[in-house]
């Protein structure tokens, strides 16, 4: 959570832990996946900005869809630990998970007790060194 964004993995989690929800019970998620917003204003680089949801793309195409060259620009919530993109030309802000973000929400899941994670979905991962490949190399960690 921040203070800009009360609602999270972990403040769902500990809410569901305080209310009795055995830990074994509970799985977080992962996106495999981006979603864009489009109208987002240029403040804090569109983060906590409303907009509308354009499309999603799937993380195998994130290097093509989102590069440098097409006006995006990397971003990380260091409260969060969440990266976001965002392009001001076009006022597009772009919500994902990174390899960063999976590690730690992996390592989440294990310090918790919880019973993993998951994601959506396995068609949107590189065939090789993706996001389930994170997962993997984490949990042995």
């Amino acid at each position: 959570s921040t203070p800009e964004q009360q609602l999270s993995t972990d403040h769902a989690v500990s809410f569901l832990l305080s209310i009795g929800v055995p830990a074994g019970k509970l799985v977080i998620g992962a996106a495999f996946y981006a979603r864009v917003f489009e109208g987002v204003e240029n403040v804090n680089n569109g983060l906590y900005q409303s907009g509308k949801f354009r499309n999603g793309v799937s993380f195998r195409n994130f290097a093509t869809a989102f590069s440098p060259e097409k006006g995006f620009t990397y971003f990380r919530d260091s409260i969060a630990a969440a990266p976001f993109l965002y392009n001001k030309t076009e006022k597009l802000f772009v919500t994902f998970d990174d390899s960063i973000s999976i590690e730690h929400k992996t390592h989440y899941a294990i310090s918790r007790h919880l019973n993993g994670i998951m994601f959506w979905q396995l068609m949107d991962d590189k065939r090789m060194n993706g996001l389930l490949d994170v997962i993997d190399q984490s949990r042995r960690r």
